[in-house]
């Protein structure tokens, strides 16, 4: 047997990490993800080009205040895409988010911020 590891057209090329919250009081953030990963507390979302975002499930020790991490508002609008009911893991996240290549939208409203997840069709 000869086990390979084929690497993808994307390996040569170094992740641009992009900071979805830099300009969200301006206007909405979109990005389209073509890979999820969930690692450390972290999704990490990934689009064709080899750019990134990351977003937390927790927030940091330091933090002066108490709100829900925009880790656990994707994951709630993930679950509302994909019509998930009950206790769900990341690993059920992750393969739903990688089975349909969806579209991210971030946006502020009056009430906070607002986290979207839609398949286009």
């Amino acid at each position: 047997m000869k086990f390979e590891i084929k690497k993808s057209g994307n390996d040569d090329v170094e992740t641009k990490w992009i900071n979805w919250w830099s300009n969200l009081d301006a206007e909405p953030f979109t990005f389209n993800v073509e890979r999820t990963v969930f690692k450390n507390d972290k999704f990490h979302l990934f689009n064709s080009d080899n750019e990134a975002i990351t977003v937390y499930c927790t927030n940091p020790e330091n933090s002066k205040f108490d709100s829900t991490p925009h880790g656990v508002r994707l994951a709630n609008a993930i679950g509302r895409c994909f019509n998930l009911k009950g206790e769900v893991d990341a690993d059920t996240l992750t393969t739903n988010m990688n089975a349909a290549e969806p579209t991210v939208k971030v946006e502020k409203t009056e009430k906070g911020t607002l986290w979207s997840v839609s398949i286009d069709a």
